[in-house]
């Protein structure tokens, strides 16, 4: 079970990582809706309703792995990463770039070869 191990500002972007999916590799839209109802629902448990979990919630992991990004606050991050079916939990962070030569730096070339 992973924990929120920061602070978390009064709202911030969080990732919600729940395992894999039922649907395994093999699935159809209606599996992948299924997905997405499902993190409304999870999240919803938390924050009073669905509805609430659908504007919290900006992007839901639904074809290889389960999970989803919403907009939490520090309570209800904490108790989210206390749940026994969360695997990880963590501050959605902006990453820098840091290279934008990687076929240079992989030693590829361009144009097929």
């Amino acid at each position: 079970m992973g924990l929120v191990k920061e602070k978390l500002p009064n709202r911030a972007s969080c990732v919600v990582y729940l395992g894999s999916h039922s649907h395994g590799s093999n699935f159809s839209l209606d599996d992948l809706e299924h997905a997405t109802s499902s993190h409304y629902s999870f999240l919803g448990s938390y924050l009073g309703s669905d509805d609430d979990a659908k504007d919290a919630i900006f992007y839901s992991y639904t074809r290889h792995i389960n999970g989803f990004a919403a907009i939490l606050d520090d309570v209800e991050a904490t108790e989210i990463a206390k749940h026994p079916n969360v695997i990880s939990f963590f501050l959605n962070k902006p990453m820098k770039l840091q290279t934008t030569h990687s076929w240079d730096f992989l030693g590829m070339e361009r144009n097929g070869g």
